[in-house]
């Protein structure tokens, strides 16, 4: 590691990265556990949810070790392959989580509003949809495995060559256009597409909760649903706070409307920006945790099995320590019984010995 004024940095950019790593991989493993061995019922948002889950853990699988390592060396030591790998999963996992939360929107739009088309939206259809979603984005996001490569420069204070991961283009304009275009397909549209499904079915719960209190309709929002559609809130929620800075950041550098390396604190910025983007994989399992019935009484359940199980190899291995142990002392006070018998039968037979020559005498 380069020591120098960035070092606390470092370490810190470390150790969050560490804690990320850790929640998101303990609950999003969590969660993909509890989906597939259908300890929940399994419907549409469950089966959303798992992909949103999975996509999470490609991130940090793959993605967070990538970006530790690079704190403690100076320049792109990874190669070339890995760099690519590094901007082809970045892309693609972000498009696929941000379309995911626009299926999501609406299906939870066709549940409430259009509940008479809900036969649009089943299980099988949703399973589809999730393959269809991850085809259309690692085909379409695949420039990164083209067009990303190391480059080599010498760096005078180290007195050595470095690495950095580009992205080649033969032109300024065709980059700007490809980045408006990611940034379009990932995030621009399905914000929009997503705004307008949530407000609509904000609007029709408002209507619906009004008509209820004059008594014109009956009341058909049970407090499951409320649960539910509040968790896809704050799950849409955490996505783009944590994904706008360093999309909006990025933009800008493209651009070239500013310059991370000549604006004092851009860059420090822009590192926890890009931390920032990987929160959102630590904090759905906690989100779902909170607001999803089902996932609350499985991680209950788990807890509590895994609890018990726990307290039983704990007293069971205390029952054999003490049956162990009491095995031991009563094998010793036998054979202590045993010694003193073998002596007395000794002095015994000495002193009959010693009658008997008494009595030959």
């Amino acid at each position: 590691m380069v020591a120098g004024p960035q070092e606390p940095d470092r370490i810190a950019l470390i150790v969050l990265y560490f804690v990320i790593f850790t929640i998101g991989f303990v609950g999003n493993s969590l969660v993909c556990f509890i989906i597939l061995t259908k300890r929940v019922a399994i419907t549409t948002t469950t089966i959303f949810l798992c992909n949103l889950a999975f996509i999470d853990l490609i991130l940090l699988l793959s993605l967070v070790p990538m970006k530790v390592a690079r704190q403690f060396t100076l320049g792109y030591i990874l190669g070339t392959a890995l760099c690519k790998i590094e901007g082809y999963l970045g892309t693609v996992c972000l498009a696929n989580a941000s379309l995911t939360l626009v299926v999501m929107g609406v299906d939870k739009y066709i549940a409430i509003a259009k509940p008479f088309k809900r036969h649009y939206f089943r299980k099988r259809w949703a399973i589809a949809i999730v393959c269809i979603i991850w085809i259309l984005t690692s085909l379409v996001m695949m420039v990164p495995l083209i067009n990303n490569a190391v480059e080599y420069f010498y760096y005078q204070p180290a007195a050595t060559c470095i690495g950095f991961c580009y992205s080649y283009w033969n032109s300024l304009v065709a980059a700007r256009i490809y980045y408006v275009f990611v940034l379009s397909f990932d995030f621009i549209c399905p914000s929009l597409m997503i705004i307008y499904f949530y407000s609509t079915i904000a609007i029709y719960v408002i209507k619906t909760k009004r008509m209820h209190r004059y008594g014109l309709v009956k009341k058909f929002y049970s407090r499951r649903k409320r649960q539910i559609l509040k968790m896809l809130i704050a799950v849409v929620a955490a996505f783009y706070v944590c994904w706008t800075p360093y999309s909006i950041l990025t933009l800008l550098r493209v651009f070239r409307t500013i310059n991370i390396n000549t604006v004092p604190y851009l860059r420090q910025l822009s590192n926890y920006f890009l931390l920032l983007t990987f929160c959102s994989a630590a904090i759905n399992p906690i989100i779902y945790g909170l607001y999803h019935e089902n996932f609350k009484a499985s991680m209950k359940l788990m807890y509590s099995a895994s609890t018990r199980t726990h307290s039983y190899t704990i007293s069971r291995t205390r029952t054999i320590s003490r049956t162990s142990t009491a095995g031991s002392f009563n094998a010793r006070n036998a054979e202590r019984q045993k010694s003193i018998m073998r002596h007395k039968l000794a002095v015994l037979r000495a002193n009959s010995n010693q009658q008997s020559e008494v009595a030959k005498v």
